[in-house]
């Protein structure tokens, strides 16, 4: 996306035997999407948007499987798809054949890149530029719940102490997640934090906020059997969580020795391997 090898302003000349017959002017520019707006990085809040709203789990045979797409999308010129091509399907790095329109894969996909609110607009020489663009739609079961280039994490409490965590058990399961999604700000970036704690040997969900409103989220409007109050036992969850004591999290293990670091494994929210830290 962008201008790759076009300059802003251009003149293309067309010469003859040594004398310039023609030339013509150009204003290249890039109508950027309103995503930038949300998140600098466009390109990578493009794929979130995609990405988190793609519901994997509901494909079994995913379930321990990568699924990528490439796609050519031809925008017009508000960033609205006039023109879609998928340029092909790999699944665990192996092409495969293209999938029908009415397949199940291929319908998702749909569903999600119209979650997009508009796409950026490259207009070069006078005419609109195709983007062509490659994600990575699946990554095996849980691949929601890692963090990826995420600054507001969740936090949980362990023994009277205050964790952030890096992992979001929420976003485990994305059939639960997909009941959260329609809440947000902006479809699909992550506009939420949620607080957790560990007791009793067993993983709750005790609140979430979102992103514009200083209000607790109602829970029960994802899951119906709640009670207002009373937290949520996360029984869709397997797999560890990693946490850092305090507020923050940071990849340096110089601000973040190992000793304030917490891990431990659940399955199906029950403990199975004592914290360690």
């Amino acid at each position: 996306m962008g201008f790759n090898r076009n300059y802003e302003y251009e003149t293309r000349y067309n010469i003859q035997k040594g004398v310039v017959v023609d030339e013509q002017h150009y204003q290249n520019y890039i109508k950027k999407s309103s995503l930038v707006e949300e998140n600098p990085y466009y390109e990578i809040a493009l794929y979130k948007v995609i990405m988190s709203n793609f519901n994997g789990d509901l494909f079994p045979a995913l379930a321990n499987k990568r699924l990528r797409v490439s796609l050519s999308i031809l925008p017009n010129a508000d960033g609205q798809i006039d023109s879609l091509e998928i340029l092909g399907w790999a699944i665990d790095g192996k092409k495969k054949k293209p999938f029908a329109a009415n397949h199940p894969y291929v319908k998702e996909l749909k569903r999600c890149l119209a979650l997009v609110p508009d796409w950026e607009v490259s207009f070069i020489r006078g005419k609109i530029e195709k983007n062509l663009v490659s994600i990575a739609l699946w990554n095996k079961k849980g691949c929601r719940s890692t963090p990826w280039n995420e600054k507001n994490y969740d936090s949980i409490y362990i023994v009277q102490k205050y964790y952030a965590l890096k992992t979001f058990p929420l976003q485990y399961d994305t059939r639960l997640y997909a009941r959260l999604l329609r809440f947000l700000p902006v479809n699909g970036l992550r506009n939420y934090t949620a607080i957790w704690e560990l007791a009793n040997e067993r993983l709750y969900l005790k609140s979430i906020r979102l992103w514009n409103d200083p209000k607790p989220f109602p829970l029960e409007k994802i899951f119906p059997e709640a009670r207002p109050g009373e937290p949520i036992e996360a029984s869709w969850y397997n797999g560890e969580i990693v946490c850092k004591l305090g507020k923050e999290i940071s990849n340096s293990t110089a601000y973040n020795p190992p000793e304030l670091f917490c891990a431990f494994k659940l399955k199906k929210g029950r403990l199975i391997s004592p914290p360690a830290d």
